[in-house]
């Protein structure tokens, strides 16, 4: 299992930086976990976009999700290059996630931007997802809003990578 840190600045990005993303690669699947602002583009440093499998989100915060955007217009306006069709990766959020997106989107445009160019489907705490041979679970972590922590694991005794997330000051974490 391959991880390219895309992004790790706080709520604001850092000089040349980019929020919460995170590029998880295995077995020829390509995750992206987490999209906060400024990740598409680092991401297309390493990969074309068209060839993401997937993109799993934390949380709703805006830092976690923002550069589904422009994630999405690429999408829209871009064809496979061998097929002639759109790419439309899957996209897991939390429960609420096309509410908030739709809010988020038609405050200057399509509202369901996000819905077109990506699969979503929301989850809860309790889903295990299986995304080519790497699945993914989830664990409620203390903060503002609800926020998963993420474990990706390879199949076959492979590697394993978990990302706390965001998380509130709490005593639950001592």
């Amino acid at each position: 299992m391959q991880i390219t840190v895309l992004g790790k600045s706080p709520s604001w990005q850092d000089v040349d930086g980019a929020c919460s993303g995170y590029l998880v690669e295995e077995d020829g699947a390509a995750i992206v976990l987490d999209c906060g602002n400024g990740v598409f583009g680092k991401l297309r440093r390493y990969r074309d976009y068209c060839s993401v499998d997937a993109i799993v989100i934390s949380h709703l915060h805006a830092d976690h999700f923002l550069d589904l955007v422009p994630f999405a217009y690429a999408l829209t306006y871009t064809l496979r290059r061998h097929s002639g069709a759109r790419a439309r990766p899957q996209l897991h959020a939390p429960s609420g996630a096309c509410e908030t997106f739709r809010r988020v989107v038609g405050a200057w445009g399509n509202e369901d931007l996000i819905e077109q160019a990506f699969d979503v489907r929301e989850y809860d705490a309790d889903s295990v997802l299986q995304i080519a041979s790497v699945q993914v679970r989830f664990h409620t972590v203390p903060h503002y809003l609800a926020t998963h922590a993420v474990e990706l694991a390879a199949g076959d005794g492979g590697g394993r990578f978990t990302f706390g997330a965001d998380c509130r000051p709490s005593d639950e974490l001592v």
